[in-house]
């Protein structure tokens, strides 16, 4: 939003969070549907609108596996645990990450 001139401070709250959450909704069915390049739009479309998810951080890095990008997986792998440190997935998702990269 802030790219395109739009502060997030300037817009209402409920109408950000319906954003987030459609962004979500949208992200999981692409992931579902095996659109990944999709479902990482739509992921990062609803993280810009909330930085403090860790389920939209866990759920780009499952597309990043998906398609081979590693370094990328773990990175949001380690934003997800950052904001939730006791996240199930945020570790599986970076050991899986790591697994990939040779690094385990």
């Amino acid at each position: 939003l802030e790219e395109s001139g739009v502060r997030l401070s300037d817009v209402d709250p409920q109408a950000l969070a319906f954003v987030v959450q459609q962004s979500k909704r949208a992200g999981n069915d692409a992931f579902r549907e095996k659109r990944l390049s999709d479902a990482i739009k739509w992921y990062s479309q609803a993280i810009a609108g909330d930085e403090t998810d860790h389920t939209l951080f866990s759920n780009r890095s499952a597309c990043y596996l998906a398609e081979g990008r590693f370094e990328d997986a773990l990175v949001d792998a380690m934003a997800a645990l950052k904001l939730k440190e006791q996240w199930p997935k945020g570790y599986y998702r970076a050991g899986l990450a790591l697994m990939g990269q040779g690094r385990f």
